[in-house]
């Protein structure tokens, strides 16, 4: 027979047979014995609410058997209900779920059982599984949907809580019906978060690794949950709580029942409510907790947390991330490793080197610490660096505390808190050896005088070649006199232009016919500060070292005005930053004040974080007054009037030599 020319052979293929192929039959919602479900066969509720079939999560290869909303209701397919979580499939095509034995049963590509409903007797050949508009898989004996379930999926929730089903305890059999989280968005197998209901009090409960609870709902107080203000008004949930002698759950419905929403508890460690959008995607209605810095371990171990920045984590010193795909999404479940082993363990010293500490700021301590006896932080860390799975320890002054084994849930405080210091045990490696932490304190001794001289040479030639320029003033430029030298250049302070603040001006000549003012203070009680006060208005130079110390103490100071105006602004601001804090604490008046120069070159790498200093005694009146002095020299055309006005000296020197000198000065 011609198929191509017979019509009704067609019409037979398209409407008989390709109904088996897509699904078990056109529309069923029902799994019963004899049929069996694989490849993309699918079945579907009665009024097309959801949907059952293999399906693989995000870019994993493997399948799984799950539900979710069929696509005339939810366009993005949303997985609410996962039979076999912990045992997926690699072929979809050759595995299959059927009715065996009174039981749902699904087998792999092998026909090894590797999922069931798992009833504790065998049941008649009548079993059917039928998928309800609620969501509610269920394991019926017989046609009659009216009585009792013999299995459903709602008592096995995966990481979704539909309206309708329980999350609550059975007391009889003490099984608690709880959401637990996936792994990640590719693995739906049991991740470490989940959300339960506290058996001595009516409350949720979220745990971590089922052990560590941080977070609570609140008690039920007959209509809210006291600590999730959002339920007070234009809640579209109606919950309800049921406490008996068999069970206490709760259980919640839709005031407007053409609504999609959905509980769930997400892989990165909070309870979400969503719902479904006409725009065709979810809407977050709340979360708890409110940030990813509050679940707990939400970095790992060995990482700490900062809502600041992203990523929200990151790995401690001397350590790396496991899987450093996973940062940024979610948790950090890997949390981090370390990049190199201790050597305690390992016959505690290898060539002569022992594990040290390394101090981190600024962190929210871990929770699960020890106390041990220690008569100062040299005996803390003693005795934390004699127990090889001691990882850290903290002393605050009067109490050792010690942590084992892996660093959870730290957080970074604020920049400018400076308080909760933990010290991290690390392999010596991680650190410089004594050689190398000398030759960087020798090379950068060198290395400064160095510059400083090369910097005293540039700015002597530069000032060389300035005076002899006629009619212009010298800004910014240090030049350093002996007294006998300004005695020689005002032939003995005899020709005076005026007076000024504390002092007369007097008129001198250099060797290269420069004309210069010099100030004369008039008593030698007179101090610096007096010298440079002047399922100047003009601005030109100002006294650095106030001008500095001001910059860097103002909240809005402007750090980048200190560099050399040639490099226009031209720098790193952090680290610009990090130098003039250090300049200012080394230069401290109490000596116990200044950092040492480990401390120096941690600060000036980054890796320890530095408070504004104080400011010195000897610079604090000028930034509170403001003061400035302008350093001023004359050109030989310049007349004797303009010195007056100005009365401004050629060095920041000549006050210390003139009194030096011994003179009225």
């Amino acid at each position: 027979m011609d198929v191509r020319n017979n019509p009704w052979i067609i019409f037979f293929v398209i409407f008989f047979c390709v109904p088996l192929i897509s699904h078990v039959s056109l529309g069923a919602d029902t799994i019963s014995a004899g049929s069996s479900l694989s490849g993309d066969q699918t079945i579907i509720s009665a009024r097309k609410v959801f949907e059952l079939g293999f399906f693989h999560p995000g870019n994993s290869s493997n399948y799984y058997i799950g539900m979710w909303y069929y696509r005339d209701r939810v366009s993005e397919q949303t997985i609410v209900w996962v039979a076999n979580r912990e045992t997926p499939v690699s072929d979809r095509f050759s595995s299959e779920l059927r009715i065996s034995g009174g039981d749902l049963v699904l087998f792999n590509e092998s026909k090894i059982p590797i999922w069931s409903t798992n009833l504790s007797s065998s049941r008649s050949s009548s079993v059917e599984a039928v998928l309800r508009d609620n969501g509610n898989l269920v394991l019926i004996e017989g046609s009659n949907s009216s009585v009792s379930p013999l299995w459903q999926s709602f008592d096995f929730p995966a990481h979704t809580w539909l309206p309708g089903a329980k999350i609550g305890l059975n007391k009889i059999t003490k099984r608690s019906t709880r959401l637990i989280s996936w792994k990640s968005k590719d693995n739906p197998s049991p991740g470490l978060f989940s959300l339960e209901l506290d058996p001595n009090q009516s409350r949720y409960l979220i745990f971590w690794n089922r052990s560590k609870d941080y977070w609570s709902s609140g008690s039920w107080n007959g209509q809210i949950f006291t600590l999730v203000p959002e339920m007070r008004s234009n809640y579209i949930y109606n919950f309800s709580y049921v406490n008996n002698t068999n069970e206490s759950y709760f259980t919640y419905s839709m005031y407007n029942e053409t609504l999609i929403s959905r509980f769930v508890m997400s892989d990165g460690g909070q309870i979400q409510q969503q719902s479904w959008m006409e725009s065709q995607q979810w809407f977050l209605f709340w979360s708890q907790p409110k940030t990813q810095c509050e679940v707990y371990a939400f970095c790992g171990a060995f990482g700490s947390c900062n809502e600041k920045s992203q990523p929200f984590c990151n790995c401690l010193r001397g350590f790396n991330p496991k899987k450093t795909e996973d940062w940024g999404w979610g948790v950090y479940s890997g949390g981090c490793e370390r990049a190199s082993n201790l050597q305690c363990g390992n016959s505690s010293v290898v060539n002569g080197k022992n594990d040290r500490f390394f101090s981190s700021n600024n962190l929210e301590l871990p929770s699960n610490s020890q106390t041990v006896e220690a008569r100062g932080a040299q005996e803390c860390e003693s005795a934390c660096l004699s127990r090889c799975n001691c990882t850290a320890y903290a002393y605050d002054g009067s109490l050792c505390k010690v942590w084992f084994g892996d660093l959870l849930d730290m957080k970074q405080l604020g920049d400018d808190s400076n308080e909760n210091t933990i010290y991290i045990r690390l392999a010596a490696s991680e650190f410089s050896s004594s050689k190398n932490d000398n030759g960087i304190v020798i090379g950068g001794v060198v290395g400064s005088v160095v510059i400083v001289s090369l910097f005293g040479l540039a700015m002597f030639v530069f000032w060389r070649r300035k005076t002899v320029k006629m009619g212009k003033a010298v800004e910014g430029s240090l030049i350093a006199f002996g007294y006998r030298d300004l005695q020689n250049a005002t032939k003995n302070f005899s020709e005076k232009l005026g007076g000024g603040g504390f002092g007369s001006v007097f008129k001198g000549v250099l060797p290269d016919t420069s004309v210069i003012a010099v100030k004369k203070l008039e008593s030698i009680s007179q101090g610096e500060k007096q010298f440079r006060s002047e399922q100047s208005e003009d601005g030109k130079v100002k006294f650095f070292p106030s001008l500095a110390a001001k910059q860097i103490n103002q909240k809005d100071g402007e750090i980048l005005s200190l560099l050399d105006h040639r490099l226009e602004r031209n720098a790193d601001l952090e680290e610009l930053t990090r130098i003039c804090k250090v300049a200012c604490w080394c230069i401290q008046d109490d000596e116990a004040h200044r950092p040492s120069m480990g401390l120096v070159v941690q600060i000036l790498e980054g890796v320890v974080n530095v408070n504004p200093p104080p400011i010195p005694r000897s610079l604090q009146v000028f930034v509170e007054n403001q003061e400035s002095i302008i350093f001023f020299t004359e050109s030989s055309s310049s007349q004797s009037s303009q010195a007056q006005s100005h009365t401004s000296t050629a060095s920041s020197q000549t006050k210390s030599t003139t009194s030096n000198s011994g003179s009225n000065s």
